[in-house]
């Protein structure tokens, strides 16, 4: 686990949102190694980062060298499917999941979709709430998703449509 580090709010931190590179993999790797239970192998973001179907971006602590987050998404047509979100444990609760959401909701309007839809853990209170507050509501369940200890998976989805219509 990371050392704990006071005082990192979004307005102290130097910090930018970019794509993700292969030479981020090592940092992604421990970030997912520290918040999920069935973490995703090496070649799982390997195989992200080059499908032409798949966007990946992370938000970087530049002064820090240090990656703060990431998230993975497919655009399909008119669906954007969250299909990875992690915030590095030190900068959970901060804000920076608000951030990374918000770029993620960006790109998913910059390629006109109409949904982002995403699965999340029942026992995912954190982030469940995060995605609450974007407007995300769930509309379904897929039992047994997560295969390491059976755990039901909430199916959420937020409809871009409504946005684009209050322009």
């Amino acid at each position: 686990m990371n050392a704990i580090i006071f005082n990192i709010k979004p307005e102290l931190v130097n910090y930018r949102i970019r794509d993700i590179e292969i030479s981020d993999v090592k940092g992604l790797l421990e970030i997912e190694k520290e918040c999920f239970p069935s973490p995703w192998p090496e070649i799982a973001f390997l195989e992200e980062i080059t499908r032409p179907w798949s966007k990946g971006i992370l938000i970087e602590d530049k002064d820090r060298e240090k990656i703060i987050g990431y998230a993975i998404m497919w655009i399909v047509y008119d669906e954007c499917h969250l299909i990875n979100f992690a915030i590095n444990p030190i900068y959970q609760g901060k804000g920076f999941g608000n951030i990374l959401m918000e770029s993620v909701i960006n790109y998913a309007k910059k390629k006109r979709a109409a949904y982002i839809v995403l699965e999340v853990r029942r026992s995912n209170k954190r982030a469940i709430n995060l995605y609450k507050k974007y407007g995300f509501k769930i509309i379904g369940i897929r039992p047994r998703y997560y295969h390491d200890n059976n755990e039901d998976a909430y199916l959420m989805l937020l409809n871009l449509r409504k946005l684009y219509e209050k322009r």
